[in-house]
């Protein structure tokens, strides 16, 4: 006598509907979640935009000049769901290479400079960012980690050179 239960072929098939239906709603939930905040404290907007993050929750990774160990660190060793960062080109491409290499993809970005150039996960944010004057590193805050606003501090200005806002989520396969 078999401990399965008899089921017919729609029990089997609807049973592994919601099988996958919870697996993906699993995913959906990680990549949720808050993200690992990256930036570099020696540039006072993404020190503003990690300050707003951590006001809502975010744990911060401060690069100080060592991107390439700490990209590593983070796609090896602490593994969170989604990365998101406000850092400058050069440290943007070294993020980017080191989280694809750990089984990451980069969701979408911006780029902060004179204007606000904003695609994929981020793609609607250039006008809320412009209408928030120099503040817009917070606003940012808001739009990637979300929750709560944070107590407004110093606004931070923007730094000369260009910006780059990212986002990676970690990829699964199911």
């Amino acid at each position: 006598m078999s401990v399965l239960p008899r089921i017919g072929r729609r029990g089997f098939i609807g049973g592994g509907l919601g099988l996958s239906l919870g697996v993906a709603t699993r995913v959906s939930a990680a990549q949720a979640g808050t993200p690992l905040i990256v930036h570099d404290p020696a540039v006072p907007a993404s020190l503003a935009f990690a300050a707003a993050a951590e006001a809502r929750g975010a744990r911060l990774a401060p690069t100080g000049g060592e991107a390439v160990r700490i990209a590593r660190d983070i796609g090896m060793r602490l593994r969170p769901a989604r990365v998101a960062g406000l850092t400058g080109y050069a440290d943007f491409l070294l993020f980017a290479d080191a989280l694809r290499e750990a089984g990451y993809r980069i969701e979408g970005g911006g780029f902060h400079g004179a204007d606000h150039r904003c695609h994929g996960a981020l793609a609607g944010c250039a006008p809320l960012l412009a209408a928030s004057g120099d503040a817009w590193p917070e606003a940012l805050a808001d739009l990637v980690v979300g929750g709560r606003r944070a107590m407004r501090g110093a606004l931070a200005p923007l730094r000369a050179g260009m910006l780059v806002s990212w986002i990676a989520v970690e990829r699964r396969t199911i």
